[in-house]
């Protein structure tokens, strides 16, 4: 995403997707999406978050911590 992209559908100006390290997945039901976190963790996805009906995916060199959140 361009900044002024991610701007417009409301994120911060500078943001994992932004930095190609980060991605919304469209996901509407539970088994999706438990197997969709399932594997990111296995593949150190850092930093994730949970809406009902997406996913966010996204790694950070400057943000190191391992979190999860709800939207």
């Amino acid at each position: 995403r361009s900044v002024e992209h991610n701007l417009r559908v409301g994120g911060k100006g500078e943001s994992e997707h932004t930095e190609g390290l980060g991605v919304d997945f469209k996901i509407d039901n539970s088994l999706d999406r438990f197997r969709l976190i399932q594997v990111a963790l296995k593949n150190g996805i850092n930093r994730i978050g949970i809406d009902k009906k997406f996913v966010h995916l996204g790694y950070s060199l400057k943000l190191p911590q391992v979190v999860m959140w709800l939207y």
